[in-house]
């Protein structure tokens, strides 16, 4: 891996472009995204992009794309962060779509934005926030290259 992590989209977004990282398309909802995002992440990958970020919420939108870090070796250390909001974001989605009952039948064009606004938000992506800020009250921002790698972020960070 020569020091450097790749992005991982997990997405049921056709729009959604690998331009950064890989790309992992899942067919259905944004549960079905939730739950591959998931499985992933107790394979070692950790979360970029928080699941339910955006204004319009899952339940609303049916495209969800979450953005995630490969791991940095093997064997894959499980970062209890990103297990914890994944599970609470499923629990959300669950809970809500059990209140609500099935989404709205949208028609072509509002998919259409909705669509958009799901790319939208995998762009805000581009810059990823790397260190503790409990341990030194500071954040340290660096952008993704074309590669999809994060440059500078060695295997143990």
């Amino acid at each position: 891996m020569n020091g450097r992590r790749r992005v991982l989209i997990v997405t049921n977004n056709p729009d959604i472009e690998p331009a950064k990282g890989r790309l992992l398309f899942v067919p259905g909802g944004p549960l079905q995204v939730f739950r591959e995002a998931r499985e992933l992440i107790f394979r070692g990958y950790v979360l970029v992009s928080h699941p339910l970020m955006g204004s319009l919420k899952p339940w609303q939108n049916p495209y969800r794309s979450v953005v995630l870090l490969e791991p940095p070796g093997s064997p894959a250390a499980l970062d209890s962060r990103s297990i914890v909001i994944i599970d609470k974001a499923m629990a959300i989605l669950q809970a809500r779509e059990k209140e609500v009952g099935s989404r709205p039948n949208y028609d072509r064009e509002t998919l259409c934005h909705l669509r958009h606004l799901d790319c939208e938000l995998v762009g805000q992506t581009g810059v990823v926030k790397v260190g503790d800020s409990q341990a030194d009250g500071e954040f340290e921002y660096r952008k993704v290259d074309s590669e999809g790698f994060i440059p500078g972020l060695s295997e143990k960070d």
